[in-house]
């Protein structure tokens, strides 16, 4: 749970400094945080948690006219169990981390394309 703590801290700074601004080499970066709290965490169709409920926290960041970023979105149970049985699996964490170039081609056609590749 102190893991899960220090993350909301660290998202609820990366807000106020959205919404301050932040330019760095000329270039500003943008993003978004977020924290959900889950009834049921599924994965890939799996009950990981056992029927219990589980916090997503995520986040989103990118640096303006470069077309790079990065995402992070992170689950916590918010009780011991597993449905899987597996000791390493009580009280446990998933987070995944996603640097990515974003893009359009063929911008204002009929054919415009939106691609994030990560």
């Amino acid at each position: 749970m102190k893991k899960t703590t220090i993350a909301l801290v660290v998202l609820a700074s990366c807000a106020l400094v959205q919404a301050q601004g932040l330019n760095v080499g000329g270039n500003s970066i943008t993003g978004s945080v977020g924290v959900e709290l889950q009834s049921l965490y599924m994965w890939r169709g799996f009950d990981v948690y056992a029927d219990k409920s589980a916090v997503q926290i995520s986040g989103d960041f990118s640096l303006v006219g470069t077309g790079f970023g990065m995402s992070v979105l992170g689950h916590q149970a918010n009780s011991g169990g597993s449905a899987t049985g597996v000791p390493s699996m009580v009280n446990s964490e998933r987070w995944d981390y996603t640097p990515y170039y974003q893009g359009v081609l063929f911008n204002e056609s009929q054919m415009m394309t939106q691609y994030r590749l990560g």
